[in-house]
């Protein structure tokens, strides 16, 4: 499937967003490399006509990851996301 330049543009600002995301946050610009995989998930909240709360989950990923890779790095949140659990964090 040939992406809209509007797709294009969406994707490479989330790689850029994703980039500079973990540089700030993991010590600064000297993290080295670059991104080549990422997952990326969210949950959209609205109010429905009838004044009930719904909800909708949405999952993105680098266009050339395999559903492997993607299931590996959710895997590997996860474990990190209990680890922090356990250790209260």
């Amino acid at each position: 499937m040939e992406l809209t330049p509007d797709q294009l543009a969406a994707d490479g600002a989330l790689e850029s967003a994703i980039d500079r995301q973990h540089r700030v946050y993991d010590g600064g610009d000297g993290t080295p490399g670059v991104v080549t995989k990422y997952v990326c998930i969210a949950q959209r909240q609205w109010v429905d006509r009838d004044g009930h709360f719904a909800s909708h989950i949405y999952t993105t990923s680098a266009d050339d990851m395999s559903l492997a890779d993607a299931l590996g790095l959710c895997e590997f949140a996860s474990t990190h996301f209990r680890s922090m659990i356990v250790h209260d964090q």
